[in-house]
């Protein structure tokens, strides 16, 4: 069981990043993660170059459950199927960080 501080840590967090309306839905601060995960998460995502990883986050909150390996691999792996920056386009379109590489490649063949 969380104590009190533990839980409006979480809850202040959580409000901060994703915004008023996400706290309205059925969230339980124990189901949260600690504060100094999704810190570690910001803090990777800053460090490979993107400029809001809160805002990535927010509009694509399965991020948080990728490793920094995980994204380090994308990275490379778009840049070697040629698009130029694949940080911005991640930015942009944060969802492809779900894609597996070979469903890109089977995508741009398709094109």
């Amino acid at each position: 069981m969380l104590d009190q501080q533990e839980m409006s840590n979480r809850f202040d967090f959580y409000r901060t990043v994703f915004g008023e309306d996400r706290m309205r839905s059925s969230i339980f601060p124990d189901k949260l993660w600690p504060v100094s995960s999704y810190d570690r998460k910001i803090r990777g995502l800053t460090e490979r170059g993107f400029k809001d990883p809160r805002k990535m986050i927010a509009s694509s909150p399965q991020i948080l459950g990728l490793s920094l390996e995980n994204i380090d691999e994308k990275i490379r792996g778009l840049t070697e199927r040629g698009f130029k920056d694949p940080r911005k386009m991640i930015a942009t379109f944060p969802q492809i960080l779900g894609y597996s590489l070979e469903n890109i490649d089977r995508k741009i063949r398709g094109l």
